[in-house]
């Protein structure tokens, strides 16, 4: 599974969710290109994440993924869901 964004101003974007204990600093993205465009590939097991993109320290839900569910501050968490018997993973 590969997370992409673009955060043209930004100096790190790191990856929080289910799948790491919500530790970002245990997903840095990597800026791929001057434009900037972020990315990170995982390995993910079949089933329903929630995850936050963590830009600068800000977190925040991913700006291209309109799924999502409110969390216990009273935010929003983007959702993601992976099923590989279908070949399909969607956002």
């Amino acid at each position: 599974m590969t997370f992409a964004v673009l955060y043209p101003n930004a100096r790190t974007v790191q990856l929080a969710g289910e799948f790491n204990d919500w530790h970002p600093e245990e997903t840095p993205l990597q800026q791929s290109s001057e434009n900037g465009r972020w990315n990170i590939e995982l390995e993910l097991n079949e089933g329903a994440y929630q995850y936050r993109y963590v830009v600068d320290g800000r977190w925040q839900p991913d700006p291209y993924n309109s799924k999502v569910v409110q969390n216990e501050f009273g935010e929003e968490n983007s959702l993601l869901q992976v099923d590989h018997n279908a070949s399909l993973v969607t956002a």
